[in-house]
């Protein structure tokens, strides 16, 4: 289907059918709510799930961050985890922050030692 087109054709079934997909942290947020987590504690796990993967955190901050023991952590200290899960996610896993003398400034750096080839 072209948008510019002067004389558009009716969507395909196929078109009319289309479901995005499911991802991992979408399902596990469902899931969360569903085992009776709060929403905004299971958005802010679906948040750090998803970045965790998708921006290749380090082998230590992902196993952190899987589902089963970010879960854990969001329900037994909730307000521990909103901080943790903040400051990772802020940093993109540990890798960078704000510059802090001006908090305006939108420069990052980068943080020694967090590398994705670490060793903890």
């Amino acid at each position: 289907m072209n948008p510019t087109d002067p004389n558009p054709e009716p969507p395909t079934d196929l078109e009319i059918d289309y479901e995005p997909p499911c991802w991992e942290w979408d399902l596990w947020e469902r899931e969360a709510i569903e085992r009776g987590m709060s929403k905004e504690m299971a958005t802010l796990g679906r948040a750090v799930i998803r970045e965790a993967g998708q921006h290749a955190w380090c082998p230590q901050l992902r196993c952190l961050c899987s589902e089963e023991v970010l879960e854990a952590l969001l329900l037994r200290s909730p307000d521990l985890a909103k901080r943790l899960c903040a400051v990772l996610l802020e940093t993109d896993g540990l890798r960078f922050a704000l510059a802090e003398d001006d908090p305006r400034s939108c420069e990052m750096i980068e943080l020694a030692g967090f590398e994705q080839s670490s060793n903890w």
